[in-house]
């Protein structure tokens, strides 16, 4: 019920206040109006905290009006749309702001940023000695344009997601920290933790052990309602279709660890092969040293090293 009222309440606001509309009031306004439609009160709110009270702590289920008024912490269809929507509308506002910005030449000769850090009506901290590294302001300059053009295709793959996202904190933490818009440079921080996975977050909220518990408690409790058969043996269960694709998910898990515990493996039995050959090389130096054939000219390495090799 407040998601909408918070929502009605940002678009009279920036309706009204022309004048102090800048950045924030836009980023605010299309964050406030997809968590509108999302039940973003489901795990950090006072609804959460009522759930629990009302559930016992998920002892039991609500019902009805109450199951809608306090959302269950669970996978839902709105909150999988809400989540896209702000994902793709973040990779819409920095494609644009870096188009628009290839369109001057500031960014592209390499002292946008200087121009910014030089203003003094933005200024909250005095960075205008960075003027004796032209480089730098270059440099700054070039990634923040490469890195906005680019945000929305380099932001997906996992393999780039975190530099991209690191960017996205160094970035707007700068603007937060030298050209004075901390509520700017905050929100966009905040605004780009749509993309951190929400597994991630879950697993570091609840633990790994506390979702594989709630995992095993749920198919246990599957299983037991479904039975087995008169004569002892198990009955062919079918097992509700969200329960599959867990099941399917967690076999390609388990996959994916075989794997890697398997190139551990091989990694081990290379380091084993070389610590062996190591050693042989050490007790060959060690019998020259003792036969005398080494000279102590020649002789460069000592006891401790080649106990350390």
């Amino acid at each position: 019920m407040t998601g909408p009222l918070a929502w009605l309440l940002q678009l009279m606001l920036v309706h009204r206040l022309l004048g102090s509309l800048f950045g924030l009031d836009q980023i605010v306004t299309y964050c406030v109006m997809y968590l509108a439609f999302a039940p973003c009160g489901a795990v950090w709110s006072v609804d959460a905290k009522l759930r629990r009270r009302l559930t016992g702590d998920g002892e039991k289920s609500l019902s009805g009006w109450k199951a809608w008024l306090f959302p269950p912490d669970k996978k839902t269809v709105s909150a999988n749309v809400a989540t896209r929507l702000l994902q793709i509308h973040m990779c819409v506002i920095y494609l644009f702001g870096g188009i628009a910005k290839a369109r001057g030449e500031l960014w592209w000769d390499g002292t946008a940023v200087w121009f910014a850090v030089a203003n003094y009506e933005y200024q909250s901290i005095d960075m205008t000695f960075l003027g004796r590294f032209p480089r730098v302001f270059t440099a700054l300059s070039h990634i923040t344009m490469f890195w906005e053009i680019f945000y929305c295709a380099i932001v997906w793959p996992r393999l780039t997601r975190g530099i991209t996202l690191a960017l996205a904190v160094a970035v707007h933490g700068g603007i937060a920290l030298f050209l004075g818009m901390i509520t700017f440079g905050v929100m966009m921080i905040a605004a780009n933790g749509i993309f951190v996975s929400p597994d991630w977050i879950r697993r570091k909220r609840l633990g790994d052990a506390a979702e594989d518990d709630d995992e095993q408690a749920s198919l246990s409790g599957v299983m037991t309602s479904m039975g087995t058969d008169a004569v002892g043996g198990s009955q062919t269960i079918a097992l509700p279709a969200d329960l599959q694709h867990r099941l399917a998910e967690l076999e390609a898990a388990e996959k994916g660890i075989q794997k890697r515990y398997a190139k551990l493996k091989r990694r081990e039995a290379k380091n084993e092969e070389r610590k062996q050959r190591l050693l042989a090389a050490r007790e060959k130096i060690k019998q020259k040293l003792i036969d005398g054939s080494l000279s102590a000219g020649d002789s460069v390495l000592r006891n401790d090293d080649l106990d350390e090799s």
